[in-house]
């Protein structure tokens, strides 16, 4: 999964500073967050779990099922239906009673299609390592695929070492 050379360091140390990593980009892509300039960044609908934040509808039942979930991101305001959790090796999308609809691992992206301008793309469309692809919904302001895809991107260089 990780490209590196021996360098003593045992496995879980990896896997926590990917991690660290996975988490920090999330954050910076799309936690919201009044800069000094005065404008504004990240999508209102992002909760990050470290900084206290939890949509109303998690639960202690969805917790458990997702016990590396830092993050989630509401795709309908106050709705866990197309709810992206983030956790450090991959997104998954929850369906309309909140189970798991799909799950993408950071590892397993080969590469993201190409976005139009017209219409604003609803859809993340991602190719994946099986050859296969996987659509990651993201609505809400415009800007946020971009800042998705700026998150999806860094997040696979993270987890594959580049």
């Amino acid at each position: 999964m990780l490209n590196r050379v021996d360098t003593g360091i045992n496995d879980m140390a990896v896997e926590e500073f990917v991690m660290n990593k996975v988490q920090m980009h999330a954050n910076r892509a799309l936690r919201p967050r009044a800069l000094s300039s005065g404008d504004t960044r990240g999508l209102p609908n992002y909760y990050s779990f470290p900084h206290g934040q939890h949509p109303v509808w998690w639960t202690e039942q969805l917790e458990a099922g997702f016990p590396d979930a830092f993050a989630v991101y509401e795709n309908v305001p106050e709705s866990g239906a197309k709810a992206l959790v983030i956790m450090s090796t991959s997104v998954c999308v929850l369906d309309e009673d909140l189970t798991v609809g799909l799950c993408v691992e950071y590892s397993s992206i080969e590469s993201f299609g190409r976005l139009a301008k017209e219409p604003v793309p609803e859809v993340i469309c991602i190719r994946l390592s099986s050859g296969t692809e996987a659509e990651l919904p993201v609505l809400g302001k415009t800007g946020a695929i971009v800042d998705w895809l700026r998150f999806l991107q860094n997040a696979v260089d993270a987890v594959k070492g580049i």
